[in-house]
């Protein structure tokens, strides 16, 4: 189930659970058949006569709209009633009302009723509800859904404007002058390529710094390295997000990948590695500190250097060295 909390965009491939629904009291809570696919099936549809673009989910029981798109629709009287879905990261997931919508495939007409959401991922989620009583199918290998018995089929459409917010699991601190891999929670089950970025509000935080990456997400979780430059700790909050992920793409590898570099999500604790051999002159020193001040005296490109002092110019002096220090570090990925 495609979901998103207060503070940004969520996704589960894996199925939501309902919790209760008014106003006739509650029922069971119901455990969907999860999707076939950890990337999404996006498609090109018309909703009520309109262009939109819809999430085609085998793992979602319930086709969805997002309120936000359907005050721009003609639609028939929402019917309301107050539901709570459970996502598989235990994240609650609302919906006020339903409504009958009109949904054309290509030339194929059909029809849904559908769940009205305030924090959907997408526009349009169709779930088993349409999939089945429209005798739709997806082909992961053609990248097609068709409609059997006909000839109507449509090309999957890339997921790159999808973003996920990346959440901490548990509480973080960071000690002054630390690099350290913290677990994050994210709302894609598995995936070898995602994007990391880190998102503007933690960017906003002083001295804390996270690098854009690539990410390896396995069982809604990865981990992301995050420096402290500051002389003393910072604290950051379970359920913090920290930043968006989205899918590699033919367009994002073009952009983003040359800048990037897979990070290494078997080790939980302080980052660290053996190899203390200088990348230039391959000199081995006995730890890691030796092997960075090498680095900034001796062997770090002309362009890194100029590329730090432009980063930190508009910082004050004890800032500048506070930061700077850090960066230097990190000197192969500015």
């Amino acid at each position: 189930m495609w979901a998103i909390g207060p503070s940004g965009l969520q996704l589960s491939t894996k199925p939501f659970k309902r919790v209760a629904r008014a106003p006739d009291g509650g029922v069971p809570m119901k455990k969907q058949q999860p999707s076939s696919s950890a990337c999404p099936v996006i498609i090109k549809v018309r909703i009520n006569n309109t262009p939109q673009t819809a999430i085609v989910d085998t793992g979602a029981a319930t086709t969805i709209i997002h309120q936000n798109v359907l005050k721009h629709l003609r639609h028939h009287k929402m019917q309301k009633s107050a539901n709570t879905f459970m996502t598989a990261t235990n994240t609650a997931f609302h919906t006020t009302g339903t409504v009958d919508l009109i949904v054309d495939i290509g030339s194929f007409r059909t029809y849904v009723t559908a769940e009205v959401s305030t924090n959907l991922v997408t526009n349009v989620l169709l779930g088993n509800d349409w999939i089945q009583k429209n005798k739709i199918n997806t082909d992961g290998a053609d990248r097609r859904v068709f409609v059997k018995g006909t000839s109507i089929s449509l090309k999957f459409e890339d997921p790159e404007h999808i973003q996920y917010p990346v959440l901490l699991i548990n509480q973080a601190i960071i000690r002054p002058g630390e690099e350290k891999l913290i677990d994050v929670g994210v709302q894609v089950e598995k995936s070898d390529n995602m994007i990391f970025k880190p998102s503007h509000k933690f960017q906003g935080i002083k001295h804390l710094y996270a690098t854009s990456r690539l990410l390896a997400v396995k069982h809604f979780s990865t981990k992301v390295l995050v420096m402290n430059a500051d002389d003393r700790p910072h604290m950051l909050s379970r359920n913090t997000v920290i930043g968006r992920i989205s899918y590699l793409t033919p367009s994002t590898i073009c952009t983003i990948l040359p800048k990037l570099a897979p990070i290494n999500t078997e080790n939980t604790s302080t980052h660290s590695t053996t190899n203390n051999r200088c990348r230039q002159c391959y000199q081995k020193f006995s730890s890691r500190s030796q092997l960075h001040i090498h680095l900034q005296e001796n062997c770090h490109s002309q362009e890194i250097r100029d590329e730090i002092e432009q980063l930190t110019s508009y910082l004050n002096t004890h800032q500048v060295k506070q930061v700077q220090k850090t960066m230097w570090r990190y000197g192969k990925i500015v």
